[in-house]
């Protein structure tokens, strides 16, 4: 099972290099093929993304390529975004929100698909 877990992280991993939404990729795999907890997969999700995320800002950085008030705005609303949704995820049933995010992965995969 780990040289499957590998070549799939390797996988996510150049999926994630070609500009794909690897994130509903991984969780898939995770809850799917690994019977790990949707919670459990979303946060090993997020702990993957920071590192993904550090290494994006670096070069960023670097190359300067960064707009310092469309960078506050982002952190701003994406904090924002992440306490209500901490709070609605208290009070929503756990068969909802997993509903919710295969509908989400859906409707943003098709948009992909056909944009492109």
């Amino acid at each position: 099972m780990l040289m499957l877990d590998l070549l799939v992280s390797l996988l996510i991993g150049m999926l994630a290099g070609l500009g794909v939404g690897s994130g509903g990729i991984l969780i898939v795999y995770l809850t799917a093929a690994d019977g790990m907890s949707q919670l459990a997969a979303q946060g090993l999700n997020l702990a993957t993304f920071v590192f993904a995320l550090g290494a994006a800002l670096v070069v960023h950085l670097h190359r300067r390529q960064l707009s310092l008030p469309i960078l506050l705005f982002i952190l701003v609303f994406g904090a924002a975004g992440a306490l209500c949704g901490s709070l609605l995820a208290r009070v929503v049933e756990a068969g909802v929100l997993r509903m919710a995010l295969g509908g989400l992965l859906l409707l943003m995969g098709g948009i992909a698909l056909f944009r492109k």
